[in-house]
């Protein structure tokens, strides 16, 4: 009796696996087309964010670079603004000119051409 109750018990048993097993064949193939569009989700993230990491990284370079530039420009025009470089310039390079032309507002000159 023993015997036959153990078998009845292994009956019930594989019968409520091969019921699990019969639905789970219900969800197990979308579980499995879901990760792996996951997957593929996340690969296509991961070279975007590798991708923004290089854009990243030149233009930090690049704002260094345009920071130096700036630096350097802005030295230069400080330097150009001292009182001796303005002095020297003015004696040596700048001329007084000798006639001034006027433009009228339609964009035609007086005949006698410059005015002084």
């Amino acid at each position: 009796m023993a015997l036959e109750l153990g078998h009845e018990w292994i009956e019930w048993e594989r019968e409520r696996v091969r019921s699990w097993a019969l639905e789970a064949r219900h969800w197990v193939a979308p579980l499995l087309v879901g990760s792996a569009l996951a997957g593929l989700f996340l690969v296509a993230l991961r070279g975007n964010i590798l991708q923004m990491r290089y854009q990243l990284d030149a233009s930090h370079r690049d704002e260094t670079q345009l920071t130096k530039q700036q630096a350097m420009v802005t030295a230069g025009y400080w330097q150009l603004r001292t009182p001796a470089k303005l002095g020297r310039h003015a004696g040596s390079e700048f001329e007084i000119p000798g006639c001034v032309v006027s433009v009228r507002a339609d964009g035609s000159r007086p005949a006698g051409g410059c005015e002084r």
